[in-house]
């Protein structure tokens, strides 16, 4: 299965980032205005088998994309501020 990584350098507390993720409009605030995309149902956390449907609008196509959380690690009490 294909497997997108990515990191980024964020100049807040690890604590605040993973709670800012854990939100439940997280997923809107992250994706870019200008696409063309509806999410049909957010993941209710990012616990373990959570799931998100997500609609891309693609010209005259619909593409249907259903995310899972999967290898969840609860790094909110890390201490890694």
């Amino acid at each position: 299965m294909p497997r997108f990584v990515k990191q980024s350098a964020i100049d807040a507390p690890a604590r605040a980032v993973f709670a800012w993720h854990q939100r439940p409009d997280a997923l809107a605030q992250l994706t870019p205005p200008w696409e063309r995309v509806t999410i049909v149902r957010a993941a209710p956390s990012l616990a373990e088998g959570g799931r998100a449907e997500i609609l891309l609008h693609m010209g005259p196509l619909r593409l249907r994309w259903v995310a899972e959380h999967r290898g969840f690690i609860d790094r909110g009490d890390t201490g890694g501020e």
